[in-house]
């Protein structure tokens, strides 16, 4: 099979296959909208994924360090003497020393309800002004947090995830980095109006500043590709088959004469001086009776 031979045979064909293949990858990226004029849109447009972590901590740094409150020492109390009584002197038996404990739960609960105050109209207005108006969707939980139909389990970490959607991945990079800062700018004007010292203060430390993006969703490219080679080869593969169907010669070789080999034996009767005769017999020719 040469499949060279019949593409430049069948060149027209090979063509208009080419161009099936194209139309047919291309509907499978776009709609065509019938009205005049024709309208193009992408089939399914991707979206960008892109998020940040937030430590909730305290200027004490309580994750620095293995105590941050000692409980209260029990006190021994002597005994009063009473009159005509020997004194002597009783101690209330000490207690075993606790051991000390790093107190996390404030910090635990706030990053269980910080990200309320994440998604909040006041937020969004701070970072409006830090990036502009940039589309998007932005969502904030609590590290591991789990909220379903009828249950929330809330974070056990004080760690806060703030995640964003856009179409561009520039933008949802703008959009985390851009709600990180302003969440952290309202905290601390809300820390100084209340008028909280800063050492009783909480604060927010972004672990790591977001630097690419993940595409999600969209019409994939490897689909059209697959089909528009498909289509390729079927046209491709009728030139094949005409070019062995109808061109003479084609599908069988004519076979060369070998030097040396005995001539064909003819299968017609040969007149041979006015008698009828078959060659190749070798013997006398014998005339028919």
């Amino acid at each position: 099979m040469n499949t060279s031979r019949a593409i430049q045979r069948f060149w027209w064909i090979a063509l208009f296959g080419a161009a099936m293949a194209g139309i047919t990858a291309f509907l499978l990226l776009y709609n065509v909208d019938p009205a005049w004029p024709l309208k193009l849109s992408k089939r399914s447009l991707p979206t960008y994924a892109a998020a940040t972590e937030l430590l909730v901590d305290s200027p004490s740094g309580p994750y620095l360090r293995t105590v941050t409150k000692l409980p209260p020492t029990p006190v021994a109390h002597a005994a009063k003497p009473t009159k005509g009584a020997t004194t002597t002197t009783a101690t209330t038996p000490s207690a075993p020393a606790a051991t000390p404990v790093v107190d996390t739960k404030p910090l635990i609960d706030a990053a269980n309800l910080f990200p309320l105050f994440v998604e909040s109209d006041a937020v969004v207005r701070i970072r409006t002004r830090l990036i502009g108006n940039i589309p998007g969707a932005v969502s904030a939980k609590g590290l591991y947090s789990l909220q379903g139909a009828a249950r929330f389990r809330p974070s056990v970490i004080p760690v806060m995830e703030i995640d964003a959607v856009a179409a561009k991945p520039k933008w949802a990079i703008a959009l985390v980095d851009g709600t990180a800062r302003a969440f952290n700018i309202w905290l601390a004007r809300q820390q100084r109006r209340a008028n909280i010292p800063e050492s009783q203060r909480i604060i927010v430390r972004e672990l790591h500043v977001p630097q690419s993006a993940s595409a999600t969703g969209g019409t994939s490219l490897g689909l059209p590709a697959i089909a528009s080679l498909a289509v390729l080869a079927l046209f491709i593969g009728v030139a094949v088959l005409l070019d062995q169907r109808l061109v003479p010669g084609s599908r069988l070789r004519p076979v060369k004469a070998v030097e040396g080999a005995a001539a064909p034996v003819p299968t017609e009767p040969v007149e041979r001086g006015g008698v009828a005769a078959y060659g190749g017999g070798g013997g006398p020719e014998q005339p028919f009776a």
